[in-house]
C-alpha cells in the first residue's frame, strides 16, 4: 500500500485536537473568556461593596461626629451664656449695693448733723455686713477726704471714735485666733517706723495711730505725713480686723493707689482700678496681701484664703448731700476678688470652661471653671486658640459700662470684659467615641456581609466549575456520538420535556398541541447519497484471547484514534465502533457530492496507517500484534440516520445500504478495500475508473444473492490533497487515545453492541424518510 497515498504527517499534526480534547480546548477558551468577565464583575462588585461600606461608614461617622460637635457647641454656648449673664448681673447688682451704702452714709450725715470728713456710721460693722453680702466684695474701707486745715481736728476725732474697731471685732470673736500671723506681720512693719516716740503711753497694738502717716518711698515702713494734702486716710473698714495701725494711713501715698485716687479726685465718679496679683513677691503689695487674708478670713464664713488671682479696687464717691451742687466728703473703697465672680455659677459636672477676664488697661487673667469651683490659671490669655470661633463674651460694658460714665474715661479707669471658651477637657467630657464605634460597627457589618457574599459567590463558582466540567465532558461525549443537527433536536426535545415537567402549568394551548406532536416525532432523516464503511480487524478474536482487557483496549484506542484523525481530515463522519469494527459514513449530516471519493481515500489512508500503528505497539503488546490486519467494505446509496430515544439513546444508520456495506466487509479480504457496484459506479463517474478493479469471482451475499464487487486497485497512486471545499461541521469525533475519560468510556460502552445486531436490525429495513 506504499503506492496508495503519501500521508502528510504535518497535516495530521495540525488536526491533533480531536474529540474530547478539541471540545475541551474550545470550551476552555470560551470559559476563560467568561471567567475573566465574571472575575472582573466580581472585582467590580467587591470594589463597589467596599466603596459603599467605606462611604456609608464615613458618612455615618461624619454625620454623628458633626451632631456630637454641634451638641457640644450648643451645650458650651448654654453654659457660657450662664457665666456671662451671671457676671453681668452680679456686676450690676454689686455696684448698686455699694452705691446704696454710700447713700446710707450721706443720709446719716444729713440726719445727724455731722460734717464731713468727720462722719462715722453708727454700728458700722452691722450695716456694712449686709452690704458686703450684697456686693460680694471682700472688704469696704471709708477714706475721708481731709484737707491740711482739717488735719488736726480729724486726728482728734479718730482717737475719740476708734471704739468702732472693738465693736466690730466683738461680733466676730471666733475669728480672732486665726488672725495672729497676719496681725504680727502688720505690727512688725508698723514698728519699723518712728511714729510714736513722743507718745510712749499709747499702745499701738490696741489704739489707732495718733496722726496721719504714709509709707516711705520704696519701702513698707511708715513715716509722718508731711504733705500739703488733701489726705485720704483709712478710717472705718468692714469686716473689722485687729489692725489698728491701718487707721490714718494716707492711701493717697500708696504706690498702687496714687494714680487711681488722683484720677478719682479729679472726676469724683465711680472708678474701677486695674488688677493686681497679690501673690507676687512685690514689696509694694506685701502688706496688702496680709490685709487681704485678714479680710478673707471673715468673708463668706471664712471659706476663702487668698492664694492667687487678681484683685481690684472700686472707688465710689460719698457726697455731703444729694443736691446738684453736692461735694465729695468721703470715698468708699472696696476690694473686688474677681475669682468670686466665677464661683457657684455652674452646677457640678460642668468642667473645663475657660474664662478670660480682661480690661481696657491691657491686662488679662485666665480662670478655669469646674462646676461651682474655679481655678486661677495665671496672668494672660491662656485659652486654646482652636476654640477662638466659639468665644462668648460680655462686652466691656458689663461692669461699669462705658455708657454709664458721664465724663471722659479716666486715665486710671479700667473697663472689664469676660471672654469664655471651651477647653479640650470640656470637649473630652462632651464628645465620645460613639460615632467611631458606630461607624466601625457598621463597617464591620458591611464587611461581614461582603465576606459572606464573596464566600457564597466562591462556593457557587466552584460548584459551577464542577458542573461545567461535567457538562463539557458530557457535551464532548454527545458531540462524538451525534451530528450537530441531531444534537440540536435532542436538546430542543429535552427543553420541551423540562418545560412540561417544571412549567407545564404555564403552557398555552398552542404549546401543548405542538408538544403533543413533536414528542411523538422520531429524530430521523433520509440521506439519499451516502457511502458507508465497515472496517474489521482480522485475527482480533484469537489475538484478544491471549491478552488482557487493558491490552485489548490499548490496541483499539490507539488504532481507532489514528482513524479518527484521518476521518476529521477527510470530512468523514465516524458513526461508532462495535467491538473491533469501525463504522463511518460520508454524505451526512451534510450533503457531499463526492462522498464515495472521500470514503475511498479515507479507507486507503487507514489501510496505509495500519502497519505503522501495529508495529509501534509491538513492544507493549507483543510481536503477534504485527500480524493483525483489517478488512474494509464500502457501499453507497440512501441511508436513514437517526436516534432511537430511550435511556441510552445513540445515533444509528438504517437501510439496505448499511447491510450491503457490512456484507462487503465480511466477504472482503485482509489488507484489501472491498467496494460494491454502487460505489464503483460513483468512482468511475468521478473519472477514477483506474481505481476500480473488478473482483475475479462474484460473491454470495446473504439476502442479496450473487453480487459483482470490486477492489480499490493497490497499484493506483492516490495523492493526498485537502480539497478546498466548504467546511462541514461533522460533529465531534471520538478521540480514544489514552482511554482516561470515564464519561467517554461509558458512552463507548453504550454504543458498543454486536455487529450482528446492527446487521439484523438493518436487514428488515428499507430506505425511508420516516
Amino acid at each position: 500500500m506504499d503506492r496508495i497515498t503519501e500521508y502528510d504527517e504535518e497535516d495530521l499534526e495540525d488536526s491533533k485536537e480531536l474529540g474530547l480534547a478539541d471540545t475541551a480546548n474550545k470550551n476552555d477558551a470560551v470559559d476563560q473568556k467568561d471567567n475573566r468577565a465574571v472575575a472582573r464583575i466580581r472585582y467590580v462588585v467587591f470594589l463597589v461593596l467596599l466603596s459603599v461600606t467605606v462611604a456609608v461608614s464615613m458618612t455615618i461617622y461624619v454625620y454623628n461626629k458633626n451632631a456630637e460637635v454641634s451638641a457640644f457647641e450648643d451645650h458650651f454656648k448654654d453654659q457660657a451664656a450662664k457665666v456671662a449673664n451671671t457676671f453681668t448681673f452680679n456686676a450690676e447688682r454689686r455696684l448698686e449695693a455699694l452705691m446704696g451704702f454710700s447713700n446710707h452714709i450721706t443720709s446719716h450725715a444729713l440726719t445727724s448733723g455731722e460734717q464731713f470728713p468727720m462722719v462715722t456710721l453708727p454700728n458700722f460693722e452691722r450695716h456694712a455686713t449686709i452690704t458686703l453680702q450684697l456686693a460680694e466684695v471682700v472688704a469696704m474701707v471709708v477714706l475721708p477726704v481731709v484737707t491740711f486745715e482739717q488735719r488736726e481736728d480729724y486726728v482728734k476725732y479718730t482717737m475719740a471714735k476708734q471704739g468702732w474697731i472693738n465693736d466690730g471685732l466683738a461680733l466676730q470673736q471666733q475669728r480672732m485666733d486665726e488672725d495672729n500671723e497676719e496681725v504680727l506681720h502688720l505690727q512688725e512693719q508698723f514698728d519699723k517706723g518712728q511714729l510714736i516716740t513722743n507718745s510712749s503711753d499709747v499702745d499701738s497694738t490696741k489704739n489707732v495711730p495718733p496722726l496721719i502717716f504714709k509709707v516711705k518711698p520704696g519701702t513698707t515702713e511708715p513715716e509722718f505725713e508731711d504733705g500739703p494734702g488733701p489726705y485720704t486716710p483709712f478710717w472705718t473698714f468692714a469686716p473689722a480686723i485687729p489692725a489698728w495701725n491701718l487707721v490714718n494711713f494716707n492711701a493717697f501715698t500708696h504706690p498702687t493707689r496714687f494714680r487711681e485716687l488722683t484720677a478719682f479726685l479729679q472726676a469724683k465718679t465711680t472708678l474701677l482700678s486695674s488688677a493686681a496679683d497679690l501673690r507676687k513677691n512685690d514689696p509694694l503689695t506685701t502688706n496688702r496681701k496680709s490685709v487681704m487674708n485678714l479680710f478673707l478670713n471673715r468673708w463668706q464664713n471664712g471659706t476663702f484664703e487668698y492664694e492667687e488671682g487678681p484683685v481690684s479696687d472700686i472707688y465710689v464717691p460719698i457726697y455731703d448731700s444729694f443736691e446738684p451742687d453736692k461735694k465729695l466728703g468721703q470715698i468708699l473703697s472696696s476690694y473686688i476678688y474677681w475669682q468670686s465672680y466665677f464661683t457657684n455659677v455652674l452646677p457640678e459636672g460642668q468642667n473645663g470652661i475657660v474664662s478670660i477676664l480682661e480690661n481696657s488697661c491691657g491686662q488679662s487673667f485666665t480662670y478655669v471653671i469646674h462646676g461651682p469651683e474655679v481655678t486661677y490659671v495665671g496672668e494672660g490669655d491662656l485659652h486654646e486658640t482652636k476654640y477662638d470661633d466659639l468665644v462668648v463674651q460680655t462686652g466691656f460694658g458689663a461692669f461699669l459700662g462705658k455708657d454709664a460714665v458721664e465724663v471722659e474715661p479716666l486715665e486710671a479707669q479700667c473697663f472689664y470684659n469676660v471672654r469664655i471658651y471651651p477647653s479640650a477637657e470640656m470637649e473630652a467630657d462632651q464628645l465620645t467615641n460613639s460615632p467611631l464605634i458606630f461607624a466601625l460597627g457598621l463597617m464591620g457589618v458591611f464587611l461581614f456581609t461582603s465576606v459572606v457574599f464573596l464566600t457564597y459567590d466562591r462556593v457557587v463558582a466552584r460548584r459551577h466549575e464542577k458542573i461545567e466540567t461535567k457538562a463539557i465532558r458530557s457535551t464532548a461525549v454527545v458531540q462524538s456520538l451525534f451530528p450537530e443537527n441531531v444534537r440540536d433536536r435532542l436538546y430542543d426535545s429535552g427543553d420541551r420535556e423540562n418545560k412540561k415537567t417544571h412549567g407545564g402549568g404555564f403552557w398555552n394551548d398552542a404549546d401543548r398541541k405542538n408538544h403533543a406532536v413533536d414528542s411523538n416525532m422520531p429524530i430521523a432523516d433520509l440521506y439519499p447519497e451516502c457511502t458507508v464503511l465497515f472496517a474489521d480487524i482480522v485475527g482480533f478474536t484469537s489475538w484478544s484471547a491471549l491478552h488482557t482487557p487493558a491490552e485489548v483496549f490499548k490496541l483499539l484506542e490507539t488504532l481507532y484514534a489514528r482513524f479518527d484523525k484521518i476521518a476529521k481530515k477527510r470530512r468523514v463522519f465516524k458513526v461508532e465502533t462495535i467491538g473491533d469494527c469501525y463504522v463511518a459514513v460520508t454524505g451526512l449530516p451534510e450533503v457531499q457530492e463526492d462522498h464515495a471519493v472521500f470514503m475511498a481515500k479515507f479507507a486507503a489512508q487507514c489501510l496505509e496507517q495500519l502497519n505503522p500503528v501495529l508495529h509501534s505497539l509491538v513492544d507493549r503488546l507483543g510481536p503477534e500484534t504485527a500480524n493483525l490486519n483489517m478488512r474494509y467494505g464500502l457501499n453507497s446509496g440512501p441511508v436513514t440516520a437517526g436516534v432511537l430515544r430511550g435511556e441510552k439513546a445513540r445515533f444509528q444508520l438504517f437501510g439496505d445500504t448499511v447491510n450491503t456495506a457490512a456484507r462487503m466487509e465480511s466477504t472482503g479480504a485482509a489488507g484489501r478495500i472491498h467496494i460494491s457496484q454502487n460505489t464503483a459506479d460513483l468512482l468511475v463517474s468521478a473519472g477514477l475508473d483506474s481505481w476500480v478493479v473488478p473482483r475475479e469471482t462474484m460473491i454470495e451475499a446473504k439476502g442479496k444473492g450473487k453480487l459483482q464487487t470490486f477492489w480499490i486497485a493497490p497499484e493506483v497512486e492516490l495523492s493526498f490533497t485537502a480539497r478546498s471545499t466548504k467546511s462541514s461541521r461533522l460533529g465531534r469525533q471520538t478521540s480514544a487515545m489514552g482511554g482516561e475519560d470515564d464519561d467517554e468510556d461509558e458512552a463507548r460502552d453504550t454504543v458498543s453492541r454486536a455487529v450482528h445486531r446492527l446487521v439484523n436490525n438493518n436487514s428488515t429495513q428499507q430506505p425511508s424518510a420516516f
